[in-house]
């Protein structure tokens, strides 16, 4: 499974936050980081191609793949485990 995370942390939080999604969710992902600030969301996905987009700011962008809020990524005191769920759905599917 293909994952995208879009928001505007740098490079040293993403890595955090990926073995942070890893080590609840599972082996078997691979997680691309795409900084709002240095790259085009829409044109990552298009070379990317991800299966889920993990959004971790209230930008909205037109993405053709499903995405969700993943904020409590990064403000676990608003639901860091429903995002590690809602991840594990869309595994499964």
């Amino acid at each position: 499974m293909k994952i995208m995370m879009v928001g505007g942390i740098n490079d040293s939080k993403a890595g955090k936050l990926i073995k942070a999604i890893v080590k609840n969710c599972g082996s078997g992902i691979d997680i691309v980081n795409v900084n709002i600030f240095t790259q085009k969301p829409l044109e990552e996905e298009e070379k990317e191609n991800p299966d889920l987009i993990i959004m971790l700011n209230k930008q909205s962008f037109d993405f053709k793949a499903p995405a969700i809020d993943g904020l409590g990524l990064i403000y676990p005191q608003m639901g860091e485990k429903k995002v590690y769920e809602e991840i594990k759905k869309f595994m499964m599917k």
